[in-house]
């Protein structure tokens, strides 16, 4: 790991002024785990899933997130010089740190790799599929998966697998709540379990998450501001969606001061695996995470992967280079439609608008001469945000 180098000059992108405290919650609950984790014990699937795309994540049901110690990192977020558009830098004391595209797989060790310009461009399930089959392709939300996962009446072993799939995306990787109804694009992918996990989940997956965490603080700050009988002491509670775990577990490596007060590293060989946070655990709410970030405080600017990280497959695959631009921002998009709430649809209009520059500079430069990607790109903008 690079240890960060002095930033005098870096300009928070929240002024202090407009810092305030917050109760961030997630709708994930990963004790519900335990239910994907017997139903594939039932039905001897379970070391299928234990070699599959989401194997790391399976043990997680324990853990305890800290929606303040990502609060107050997002607080501390900086308009750093050079910044790529597809990463977050923070003020850490007197240093800058980055959450990229890099970190988040070293974390995750979920695959990067090219995207659809839509996802809905996946065809829909057909007769036959586990949609069907299990809830007659109607609108189906999460907590009626979970409740087929906790039965014993499944017509083959696969379909656990794909079930269990689909919950544990839409559950925990996207962070949406029981009632969201899943969207068709993943009941047609899942219908393939070979393409569902060689679809590139980092990349998606990462992008969702990132939206949020931008779009989401930036929101209540411009309330706060607005609002001049607004109480310092007042909360101003939000929800993360995407996968804010891999935000907590990145802190955690790259401040090493809260490596014991807000989780703590496993033990031996366990506490150098692979992904990174495998080696982690936090199990209790942290206290007085405010005291902790003084001006001596020292952090990480970068995740750097090691030598045996390098040959690990999802590294191998990954591009440091590409352009992650347009995916992370139209599919960050797209979780307010999955989001089901027809009252994100003025917050999804500007906030397109906001980054429309960005998005057409990006494909740009990320895709050189492919006119009909950057044209497919701006039209994709401009659509979405015409409403």
């Amino acid at each position: 790991m690079q240890m960060a180098n002095g930033g005098e000059n870096l300009v928070y992108k929240h002024p202090e002024d407009n810092w305030f405290e917050a109760r961030v919650n997630i709708y994930c609950k990963l004790s519900n785990l335990t239910v994907i984790r017997d139903a594939m014990d039932r039905v001897d699937m379970l070391r299928r899933w234990e070699q599959g795309v989401f194997m790391q994540f399976l043990k997680m049901d324990k853990e305890f997130f800290s929606g303040k110690l990502c609060h107050i990192l997002l607080c501390k977020e900086l308009n750093y010089p050079g910044a790529r558009p597809n990463e977050l830098w923070f003020r850490v004391g007197e240093h800058a740190i980055r959450f990229g595209k890099e970190e988040f797989l070293l974390v995750t060790g979920l695959r990067f790799g090219p995207m659809p310009v839509s996802v809905h461009s996946i065809p829909k399930v057909a007769q036959g599929s586990v949609h069907h089959q299990y809830f007659g392709g109607s609108p189906t939300p999460l907590k009626d998966i979970l409740d087929r996962l906790s039965r014993d009446e499944f017509d083959e072993a696969e379909d656990v697998i794909k079930l269990g799939y689909v919950y544990f995306l839409s559950h925990v990787m996207l962070g949406q709540e029981y009632r969201w109804k899943v969207p068709d694009w993943i009941w047609g992918l899942v219908k393939d379990i070979t393409a569902f996990e060689a679809f590139p989940w980092g990349t998606y997956i990462y992008s969702v998450t990132i939206y949020w965490l931008v779009t989401t603080l930036n929101d209540r700050t411009k309330g706060r501001k607005q609002n001049r009988n607004y109480s310092s002491r007042q909360d101003l509670g939000y929800y993360l969606y995407g996968f804010p775990w891999a935000f907590m577990y990145w802190v955690m490596g790259a401040i090493p001061v809260l490596s014991g007060s807000v989780g703590k590293r496993r033990r031996g060989r366990n506490g150098h695996g692979f992904p990174r946070l495998t080696r982690w655990y936090c199990r209790k709410k942290p206290s007085q995470l405010e005291h902790k970030f003084t001006d001596e405080l020292e952090a990480y600017t970068t995740l750097t992967p090691t030598a045996e990280e390098r040959l690990q497959e999802y590294y191998r695959q990954f591009n440091s280079l590409a352009v992650v631009g347009p995916e992370l921002h139209m599919h960050g998009a797209l979780a307010l439609q999955m989001h089901g709430n027809k009252g994100c649809l003025e917050k999804e209009r500007i906030a397109l608008l906001a980054i429309k520059p960005f998005i057409i500079n990006a494909t740009v430069n990320g895709y050189g001469d492919d006119d009909e990607r950057n044209r497919t790109v701006e039209s994709w903008v401009d659509d979405r945000s015409s409403f």
